[in-house]
């Protein structure tokens, strides 16, 4: 996740992602722990905040769009 979001700098979790599992993000200004409530790999990755902005969900999803790859990102 801090290969590809810019403002997570660290992230710490305990075991492979899968939905219900938790993580920490350390991002520019503010560390949280996120809740991954939506996981189907490799086109669709959401989580829900624990701890910060609490409750605030964001998901993306990828998809084949001709000769790319269309990303939407949700937040909520």
């Amino acid at each position: 996740m801090a290969q590809w979001l810019p403002a997570a700098r660290a992230v710490e979790a305990s075991g492979p992602l899968h939905k219900g599992s938790r993580f920490s993000v350390q991002f520019d200004t503010r560390d949280t722990e996120l809740e991954v409530v939506d996981f189907n790999p490799p086109n669709v990755f959401g989580w829900l905040e624990r701890v910060g902005r609490r409750y605030w969900q964001t998901f993306f999803r990828l998809e084949f769009a001709g000769g790319s790859t269309r990303l939407t990102v949700q937040q909520v």
